[in-house]
């Protein structure tokens, strides 16, 4: 005995060993199993579908490449020169403030150890710090500090020698300013009779 499908359920043929396609299937031509094994048609447009999304992922286009490099030189060309152009201002601002931070700690030493420091400041580059530790009024062995200011910055150079001396109490009894100076200009430092020292 043979059962008709009832009338409106169209889409599913019985016979043995013939291909079946599933309505609404998108790959009709590849689905082998019969169309009651839902989970395997699915399955297969999964694969398919992902077989498609992995044949769109490409690699980086030779223009893609050429146009990133000229990107990339274009920006080096413009920073690079203003880079070397703003390097002796860096230097000198550096220089002014490594000199200010020396007259502050050099105070701040007079005050601690209760004595006489002085700073002093000649145009060949060197600055030389003493804090008479011991209160003889002599520069004795390991008083003294010497410091290039072209070590670390190598154009900047000291164009105004002076001395500047803090007592006991932090307040300079002989102040001033001196000046660092390079090719991009020119920072002076002062130390104020009250002991305040600023850049200018």
């Amino acid at each position: 005995m043979h059962l008709k499908p009832a009338p409106g359920q169209g889409g599913i043929q019985a016979g043995k060993g013939r291909a079946h396609t599933c309505e609404n299937s998108a790959f009709p031509t590849l689905l082998l199993a019969p169309c009651s094994r839902l989970p395997f048609c699915r399955r297969s447009q999964i694969m398919l579908t992902r077989l498609k999304i992995n044949r769109r992922q490409k690699g980086v286009t030779l223009a893609e490449l050429l146009v990133v490099t000229v990107i990339i030189a274009i920006v080096a060309g413009i920073g690079i020169p203003n880079l070397i152009d703003y390097m002796p201002r860096i230097r000198l601002n550096g220089a002014a403030r490594q000199i200010m931070t020396d007259l502050v700690v050099t105070r701040m030493n007079a005050v601690r150890q209760n004595c006489r420091a002085e700073v002093k400041f000649n145009t060949s580059g060197l600055y030389e710090i003493w804090v008479d530790e011991n209160r003889n009024n002599n520069k004795d062995a390991g008083e003294v500090r010497t410091i290039n200011i072209k070590t670390n910055y190598s154009d900047v150079n000291i164009t105004r020698a002076i001395t500047i001396i803090f007592n006991s109490r932090g307040v300079a009894t002989t102040w001033g300013y001196t000046r660092v100076a390079n090719s991009k200009g020119s920072k002076d430092i002062y130390a104020f009779m009250g002991g305040h020292v600023k850049i200018m």
